[in-house]
């Protein structure tokens, strides 16, 4: 009984050793994109979003902000990136204008709605 428990044990280890072997090689011969597409199609992919401008298994995160300083050369007026901003502004003065940019994120389960990426004020 001993002999088989041994030998039985032993056959495992060969095996996961050969599996172990194969598999580091197969590794060092694929590219990042295989692994990448694999991957990819490993994933549960049962996510169902509202309509086609949700992306499954990611969500919208701030990904980036930056300020912009804006001279009004119109009273009341600041010209900028997203349009012209109404507001008692004086000519000749610079005002600062904080922008988010917004992207969607890998996030397991989650839709992201794509009309919610790109670049907005959030400051002015």
């Amino acid at each position: 009984m001993k002999k088989t428990i041994i030998l039985s044990i032993t056959l495992v280890c060969v095996a996961l050793g050969t599996s172990l072997s194969i598999n580091s090689k197969v590794k060092k011969h694929m590219s990042p994109l295989a692994f990448a597409n694999i991957e990819a199609l490993t994933n549960d992919e049962t996510v169902v979003c509202p309509d086609h401008n949700y992306v499954p298994n990611e969500k919208i995160a701030v990904t980036d902000n930056f300020t912009e300083y804006v001279v009004c050369v119109v009273t009341g007026q600041l010209s900028t990136k997203g349009g012209i901003i109404q507001g008692d502004y004086t000519v000749g003065i610079s005002y600062p204008v904080v922008y988010e940019v917004k992207n969607c994120v890998y996030a397991k389960g989650a839709c992201c709605d794509q009309r919610d990426v790109g670049t907005f004020i959030v400051l002015i």
